[in-house]
């Protein structure tokens, strides 16, 4: 859904008891990060048969593009959402492939046997568009699967661009729309392919569990209905009318007992976070009884069919703590040891940690009295705070300070300290300046703000400091980032490089010292502190400190430098004052389309027209002469990398714009039957450019505003625009 593992994306997702609030209602706040796409993919969505149908349901919240179940929202007697999970549903496995006649797969081997490959031939109607060169006709494309289900998704061969290019005894195959002859090309005298099982290849009713839980009475229905997610599933919460909540990471997760492991360690071949060896294994089943529900029962003789217990899942109902959190987190310390793979059952992982944290402290704040309620949920999800600053900014303060204290002090440095010394003396009148700043962005709690006066924001003196040094930071901590990693050559981070790389980082600066205090493998006598920062390729051996002043000298240069475009590049100017984060930190409404079209201009013409620019929502009623607000085509907005109201603009390179975000933000409070709240959406409910409700929830969006949240009828005709009503065609 257009997000960027680089930049990092995820959802946040926390519920408040009912003991720990004002007036004892239950809260739950979720907010899912997706793209910020026109139109959006969360639409606000109220379903009702009860008024005018006669019927049971009465749900407020939202749903993801036409699928008709409300994902996250409430029905009066439970509030419910969730987050992605990244539990491991999906195994991919190395297959080895024997040919039939006339050159297509025919069979797989598996263990000294070549089973046959179940072939299934599938339709596909290509549109006529002329504007995209495309002619309208049917396609048939035959499709392979193992011999117990798993899809082959890649097949050795030469690339082919069509059924022509097939000679004699050959076979053009169509592979996720790869054209390609199966052939041996490395000529070892096997022909390699690729395949999965996923545990949706087993899901019977899974939208049908979907639709349960907005069914749910309270939290333990809610509970119960999730033994249906097979195939799919959030980690969800939910919150009832009686003041409970409650968290769970379920869903039908493959035991994976027949792959071997001993004391948690994989076997090679049999890892399931890399390619399985499909000729030694084979794929997992989950059975599902007449509901859809996953069935344990097979899997107490069959290992391929067990699936891992209900019971067993982290969950929780009503914690001491009076409140429950999840952002993309692990659900129960199960990499605190660093590996998520050695416990006794294997979820997935790695997990994101930061905006957990985050939240879980502001959680203990909000409810150290007993008084939360909504509007302190708002309060957390519109958090700018920036983890990465007031994880990193000591270290480098530490390093300005001993680059300082080594231009006053006597004896004899060493070589690596008359680096430093001089890159501090170098700009020591502008790092002074910038140790300052960042000393007071500290003492001010880390805020990321954007800075720059809009329409939504009016920054006061505090925010446009806080600005200028998360700017500073900004461009501080991608240079210092590179300057670790990029002479490495490393291309083997296994999920998110840039969250990886950070969490080293940190372990790397914390192990810092003599006697290696954190254990690290990577520690050097020598230096005491990890050869990562060592910069291979130049002769001397580079500190920490060094490439933390270098950072700061190259970021310097950058910001000084001049503006390339309006809202890129340098500020044109020494005056620090004038780097404001905002101007370089903007939030982007595209197009749904803007992403597959690519850089065509023809097609922009087209997609251009359903973006929200400023062109739209102008920043301000007119701007003077040289104003850098003028030329802005996004939004300024504050926030950074894995903060709590998503902003994440990456860690690389030197645009700092963004388009994944808060898809929906939503709070509910629960009492006796009684339903309170808000809701907002980055652009609006409409996807007609002539709409008033195309781009009027993007002022409030901006703004960490919000719309009330209308459940009871009389509240919602209280604030309709507008009624339409549909009906069958008369017959």
């Amino acid at each position: 859904l257009g997000k960027d593992r680089d930049a990092g994306f995820g959802s946040n997702i926390w519920a408040v008891q009912g003991t720990k609030t004002k007036d004892g209602a239950s809260l739950l706040a979720n907010d899912g990060h997706l793209e910020l796409s026109v139109p959006p993919l969360a639409w606000g969505t109220g379903l009702d048969t009860r008024v005018f149908g006669g019927g049971d349901l009465h749900q407020l919240g939202g749903w993801l593009g036409t699928f008709p179940v409300i994902v996250g929202g409430t029905n009066g007697d439970v509030a419910w959402g969730g987050v992605n999970p990244v539990v491991d549903i999906t195994d991919w496995y190395r297959e080895e492939l024997q040919l039939d006649a006339n050159g297509a797969p025919a069979a797989s081997r598996f263990g000294t046997a070549w089973k046959p490959l179940a072939a299934l031939d599938e339709s596909y109607e290509v549109a006529a568009v002329a504007a995209l060169g495309s002619v309208g006709r049917t396609e048939t494309w035959t499709r392979w699967a193992t011999f117990d289900g798993r899809w082959i998704t890649a097949i050795e061969g030469r690339p082919a661009s069509g059924p022509d290019d097939a000679g004699a005894g050959e076979t053009v195959v169509n592979v996720l729309g790869d054209l390609v002859v199966p052939q041996d090309m490395d000529d070892d005298g096997v022909i390699e392919a690729l395949s999965f099982d996923h545990t949706a290849l087993d899901a019977t009713r899974w939208p049908e569990a979907l639709f349960q839980v907005g069914l749910a009475k309270d939290v333990s229905e809610v509970r119960e209905a999730t033994r249906g997610y097979v195939g799919a599933a959030l980690f969800t919460q939910a919150s009832d009318r009686h003041g409970d909540i409650f968290y769970t990471s379920y869903q039908a997760v493959p035991c994976r007992g027949y792959l071997g492991r001993t004391d948690g360690v994989f076997a090679p071949g049999a890892d399931p976070t890399r390619v399985i060896d499909g000729t030694r294994f084979g794929g997992f089943e989950i059975p599902t009884d007449a509901d859809g529900k996953s069935d344990e029962g097979p899997g107490q003789t069959d290992p391929q069919k067990c699936v891992i217990p209900f019971d067993e899942m982290p969950y929780a109902i009503n914690p001491t703590t009076g409140f429950l959190f999840s952002a993309n987190n692990d659900p129960a310390g199960l990499t605190d040891d660093g590996d998520e793979k050695n416990d006794a059952w294997y979820l997935g992982g790695p997990w994101s940690s930061v905006r957990a944290n985050t939240i879980r402290k502001d959680l203990v704040a909000a409810t150290a009295d007993a008084q939360a309620d909504v509007g302190a949920m708002e309060t957390i999800q519109a958090s700018k705070e920036s983890r990465l600053g007031r994880e990193l900014v000591p270290h480098l303060l530490a390093a300005i300070q001993r680059g300082k204290d080594l231009a006053s002090i006597g004896g004899t440095p060493a070589d690596w300290e008359i680096r430093l010394e001089q890159r501090y003396s170098g700009r020591s009148a502008e790092m002074d300046e910038v140790a300052a700043r960042l000393d007071g962005w500290g003492a001010r709690g880390f805020v990321a703000s954007s800075g720059v006066a809009t329409f939504y924001d009016a920054p006061d003196a505090d925010a446009k400091a806080n600005a200028v040094a998360a700017m500073v930071f900004n461009a501080w901590v991608r240079r210092f980032l590179s300057l670790v990693w990029d002479d490495e050559g490393i291309s083997a981070w296994r999920w998110s490089g840039s969250r990886e790389q950070v969490a080293a980082v940190f372990r790397f600066l914390a192990g810092r010292g003599p006697n290696n205090p954190g254990a690290l493998a990577s520690w050097d006598a020598e230096t005491e502190e990890a050869v990562f920062f060592d910069r291979l390729g130049t002769a001397a051996v580079e500190r920490s400190d060094e490439l933390m002043l270098q950072a700061l000298e190259e970021a310097l240069d950058w910001l000084e430098s001049d503006t390339t475009a309006p809202g890129a590049g340098g500020f044109g100017t020494t005056d620090m004052d004038q780097w404001l984060w905002g101007l370089r930190h903007q939030v982007k409404f595209r197009s749904i389309l803007a992403g597959y079209i690519g850089n065509d201009p023809t097609l922009s013409l087209i997609t251009d027209l359903f973006e929200i620019t400023t062109d739209r929502l102008p920043l301000a009623d007119s701007y003077a002469a040289g104003d850098p607000r003028a030329g802005l085509k996004w939004f300024p907005r504050g926030g950074d990398q894995w903060g709590v109201d998503a902003a994440n603009p990456g860690l690389g390179g030197t645009d700092y714009t963004y388009g994944s975000g808060p898809a929906m933000r939503i709070v509910v409070a629960l009492k006796d039957g009684a339903v309170e709240g808000s809701l907002i959406l980055p652009g609006g409910e409409s996807a007609l450019t002539d709409s008033p409700h195309f781009d009027d929830q993007a002022r409030l969006w901006l703004a960490n505003a919000y719309l009330p949240l209308r459940f009871a009828p009389a509240d919602v005709a209280a604030g309709a625009t507008g009624r339409e009503v549909y009906a069958p065609p008369a017959q």
